[in-house]
């Protein structure tokens, strides 16, 4: 799961006050070997309740703050990303952190692909219940198809021809916007590969109920 906050240290000052920076005061104990130089986490870094989350220093004053994680949730420090004003010239006080919660699946969360695809989770079978095919291989995810023709997400389906076609031969497939047409489309040019390498022409397999 991933999660991400913006830290925006405007909000914490009076308008037109530009002494507040993300940093680390000097020999601060508390954000030892916590926090880097910018006091922001570093990319990798566990967090755990309690934790130094990020440092800032009041320029006027010298004081520095600094802000622990809150969340119950163990994470892992996944990307920084570092702003600055609309115009670029101001000192940097917005920050976007994003963080990862490993933890398994359970029913009520929600999922989307690329294709903006979204789905919620509402049922956990165990994998002898799940339907197999006739190599016994069970799937990880079973999607309601009505969800295709609401959305439109036909790209997706195409995709899925792509990767399946590209794994079988080896090959990194061009995913550059026009490269086909329809004189030359897509699912033809993923179907005749996927023939070619003794699949179904659509990358359809029979599944046998669990």
């Amino acid at each position: 799961v991933y999660k991400s906050e913006f830290i925006d240290l405007s909000e914490k000052i009076k308008q037109g006050d530009d002494s507040l920076v993300f940093g680390v005061k000097p020999g601060d104990p508390r954000v030892l070997q916590k926090l880097d130089d910018d006091g922001l986490p570093f990319i990798g870094a566990q967090l755990k309740y309690g934790d130094p989350y990020y440092s800032y220093l009041n320029l006027n004053t010298g004081e520095g703050f600094v802000m622990y994680y809150k969340s119950k949730e163990n994470c892992v420090v996944d990307n920084i990303k570092v702003c600055s004003n609309d115009t670029g010239n101001g000192k940097f006080k917005c920050v976007c952190i994003t963080m990862r919660v490993p933890r398994n699946p359970t029913i009520g969360d929600k999922f989307a692909s690329r294709h903006r695809q979204k789905g919620i989770l509402s049922r956990l079978w165990p994998v002898e219940d799940m339907p197999f095919t006739e190599s016994r291989m069970v799937p990880d995810i079973l999607f309601n198809p009505h969800g295709f023709p609401s959305r439109m997400t036909i790209g997706m389906l195409i995709e899925s021809m792509a990767g399946k076609s590209a794994a079988l031969h080896g090959l990194c497939h061009d995913a550059t916007p026009f490269t086909f047409s329809e004189e030359n489309s897509a699912l033809e040019y993923f179907g005749e590969m996927l023939k070619a390498a003794g699949y179904n022409y659509y990358g359809t397999k029979r599944l046998y109920s669990g």
